[in-house]
């Protein structure tokens, strides 16, 4: 059995990796925008989900510059 949380700042925090994920590697991560929207329609914190996108996208740049 597969459950989800109905926290909202957690499914803020989840949407946010995948939207951060798929604007950083869109090729990689193809499925990640839809696991934003269902997670965002699911209940995330509109506020949490694009702050956690932002870091997340911040943080892979910063790391495939280093590469």
């Amino acid at each position: 059995m597969l459950l989800v949380s109905s926290d909202p700042i957690a499914l803020g925090i989840a949407a946010g990796r995948a939207l951060g994920r798929w604007e950083t590697l869109p090729l990689f991560n193809p499925e990640d925008q839809q696991v934003a929207a269902l997670l965002g329609n699911a209940g995330a914190d509109k506020d949490t989900l694009q702050t956690s996108a932002e870091d997340t996208a911040r943080r892979l740049r910063k790391y495939m510059k280093r590469g």
